[in-house]
């Protein structure tokens, strides 16, 4: 079994694509580097009340059927990508608003976690996974629409 600290690395590497950066100079990468970051911080924030939020109906479930719900991580990194700019630039209560609305979505889209599975080797290919290590940047054009 992995550590809960492995998963956390593995989310910020292949979910939030830390290593593919939009550009070449230091400071674009320091950035890139800090809001990935600051996103995963968030993140955490949500999933983690979310689980709380969760608590009663999977102390249910892993009684009865070995299983537990689980807010969606890609669904909250996805939201929380379109939303960054709002809550960098809107007012404290703006900002509570969005982070409860996407707390209340990330207890209505929730996935199955199912405990004493059996897991299978499966072979993997070797490829390079960003040849450039490039990235376009998400919302480029906000301040020109």
């Amino acid at each position: 079994m992995r550590w809960e600290i492995e998963l956390n690395y593995e989310k910020i590497k292949n979910k939030l694509r830390i290593e593919n950066f939009s550009g070449k100079r230091r400071t674009i990468i320091e950035q890139d580097f800090y809001s990935q970051i600051y996103i995963f911080n968030l993140q955490m924030a949500i999933q983690n009340k979310a689980q709380k939020e969760l608590e009663p109906e999977n102390k249910e479930l892993r009684e009865k059927h070995d299983k537990e719900k689980r807010p969606n991580t890609n669904m909250i990194i996805g939201r929380l990508k379109n939303k960054l700019t709002k809550i960098l630039l809107k007012p404290l209560n703006e900002i509570k608003r969005i982070i409860n609305n996407l707390i209340i979505k990330s207890i209505k889209f929730t996935t199955d976690h199912k405990f004493n599975r059996h897991s299978t080797n499966r072979k993997t290919k070797r490829h390079v996974k960003y040849p450039y290590n490039l990235r376009k940047c998400f919302k480029q054009n906000i301040f020109f629409s």
